[in-house]
């Protein structure tokens, strides 16, 4: 007879936004492409697509760094945003492969830029289902509608 040991499941709670977010953000840090990166990440997401607060005031510290021409560094973010050490310290200890840095902020943000498109699609269905749209409105959210189901933009450096 085998015995079978009891096995407790316990619930986690991860945050699938600021995991997401946060990988984004590492590669602004940590990259050797930062202005590039940012530049990238700026043509295809405004700062209320973050949906974490930490990382959405991140982002803005980091725009607003390059905005006024410095670098941004561990040191800078720190001095603006102190109340979220940890998030950074936890952004510096990933160790991130240099190499793959194009590939990976491309493959993260297109994972953000898919995440927004759903959240708008789902958006555009339930106010055609709710059955509130006067007429103009229905035609206007269909053919919204239809465009959006093309699928979500892509994600490409400009030199590529």
């Amino acid at each position: 007879m085998k015995k079978c040991a009891m096995c407790e499941l316990r619930t986690i709670d991860m945050d699938v936004d600021k995991i997401l977010e946060m990988d984004l953000l590492r590669w602004l840090l940590l990259g050797d492409n930062k202005r590039d990166s940012l530049k990238l990440i700026r043509h295809h997401m405004q700062t209320s697509d973050f949906k974490n607060p930490i990382c959405r005031i991140l982002f803005q510290k980091f725009c607003d760094i390059e905005d006024e021409g410095g670098r941004s560094d561990f040191f800078k973010l720190f001095k603006y945003v102190n109340e979220f050490s940890q998030t950074l310290q936890d952004m510096v200890d990933k160790k991130v492969d240099k190499n793959r840095e194009k590939k990976t902020v491309v493959e993260t943000l297109q994972r953000m830029v898919n995440r927004r498109w759903m959240h708008e699609c789902e958006e555009i269905r339930v106010k055609i289902q709710s059955g509130t749209c006067n007429d103009d409105e229905s035609y206007y959210l269909c053919k919204k509608f239809g465009e959006y189901k093309c699928g979500a933009p892509k994600v490409r450096w400009e030199d590529e």
